[in-house]
């Protein structure tokens, strides 16, 4: 009994490591997205980090009112990008067709949020004076000038 215990997790280990190893090597190939934030990098002269898998929520309207969607896509973030660079990121999406979602905006002191869409692909854009996430508790940012990207891009099922 005890060795079949043992088995069944050693199988359950097996699988979930060669899940894990078949869903990020598909992330590896330029796909839809990563080709369009490429894009998004060449025009902003703003060098982004490789592309990672993502999940995050999108706050739809439904005919039950509001409800969050879970969207599967690629995230790329940037440290330290000047001011004046950050408002090139609205401009491309603009510039592509995207519109700016209402129903996905948030703001405060140190960071804020940013949902566009085009048909059925939404991106987050999420800026922050530089060193904002590393912040615990109480924080002053010492670069007002320098801002912290990520950009999460996916398609709405």
């Amino acid at each position: 009994m005890q060795g079949m215990k043992k088995a069944a997790v050693v199988i359950i280990v097996i699988v979930i490591i060669a899940a894990g190893i078949w869903f990020f090597s598909s992330f590896k190939k330029e796909t839809e997205f990563s080709a369009f934030l490429k894009s998004l990098e060449r025009t902003s002269g703003i060098e982004f980090s490789d592309a990672f898998p993502i999940e995050f929520n999108w706050i739809a309207l439904s005919e039950n009112g509001y409800e969050e969607k879970n969207v599967v896509g690629e995230w790329f973030s940037l440290s330290d990008v000047s001011e004046g660079k950050t408002g090139e990121i609205a401009g491309f999406f603009e510039k592509e067709g995207f519109q700016k979602d209402p129903h996905n905006v948030a703001a405060g002191t140190v960071s804020e949020l940013s949902g566009y869409f085009k048909n059925n692909t939404v991106c987050i854009v999420i800026t922050g004076f530089a060193g904002y996430k590393e912040s615990d508790g109480q924080w002053v940012p010492d670069q007002t000038d320098k801002k912290d990207i990520d950009v999460m891009c996916g398609e709405l099922e």
